[in-house]
């Protein structure tokens, strides 16, 4: 049986998004590397899904990180409270974006949004 992703899962998930854009890599680009759809990464980095061990290395490789990329400093974020069920909706809405244009309007506001916190 297949266990549902936790916090732990989520974590990992946006260290797969941190070293993708680190790599100046989109979804698509990631996915054609280790031969899976952009519609599975999202659902990775959002911590919609599970990432196996094998998946994770084969992602490692691909982004050209150690596979201790993705547990560095992964206690303290897992202590972060994290708001599961907001952001699993946001990326589902996110994902469903198919205007790219549209997407980085999206994200400009986010940024510009969180510039704004103190």
């Amino acid at each position: 049986m297949l266990r549902k992703a936790n916090a732990t899962d989520m974590a990992i998930g946006a260290k797969v998004h941190q070293g993708r854009l680190s790599a100046d890599m989109s979804q698509e680009q990631l996915a054609d590397k280790i031969g899976m759809s952009r519609q599975q990464i999202r659902k990775y980095e959002c911590g919609q899904d599970r990432i196996g061990a094998a998946r994770l290395k084969a992602i490692a490789n691909a982004l050209a990180l150690p596979i201790t990329f993705f547990y560095d400093n992964l206690p303290l974020i897992i202590n972060q409270p994290m708001k599961q069920a907001l952001t699993l909706q946001a990326c589902k809405y996110f994902g469903e974006i198919k205007d790219t244009v549209m997407q980085a309007e999206v994200l400009n506001l986010l940024q510009a949004i969180n510039s704004k916190r103190i």
